[in-house]
């Protein structure tokens, strides 16, 4: 699916003011990041940890799941830096207000992840 262009239309539909476009587009982007590293490599070039960050901060709560799952996925050595200087770090407290388990504990796992990305960067 990446080779075929998708992955420019998904960080689109990502920032779409309509909150069921929104989910599926979360929903997609997890599935093509989920566990392939080229993947993920493009998914931060083009610029797709940002408006996920976003979602994490501002959507309903099924696509602030399948962000922060996403954002676990795209937390790679190529991505952490990115998902530092986003601010990834601040989420975690706001994430907390409504959250479910299994995702507050992914959030955590990858500001964990990007801040020791960011130290050994530095």
């Amino acid at each position: 699916m990446a080779r075929a262009g998708c992955i420019p239309h998904l960080i689109t539909w990502l920032q779409n003011p309509n909150a069921e476009v929104q989910v599926k587009a979360a929903r997609a982007m997890l599935a093509v990041a989920s566990n392939n590293v080229t993947t993920q490599a493009l998914i931060g070039k083009l610029g797709g940890i940002p408006p996920l960050i976003a979602l994490v901060r501002n959507a309903l709560l099924e696509a602030q799941e399948h962000a922060c799952c996403c954002l676990w996925h795209l937390a790679t050595d190529e991505n952490r830096s990115i998902i530092y200087i986003e601010g990834a770090s601040k989420l975690t407290l706001h994430y907390l207000e409504g959250a479910s388990q299994p995702s507050y504990l992914n959030l955590h796992y990858i500001t964990s992840r990007a801040h020791v990305g960011r130290l050994s960067l530095a």
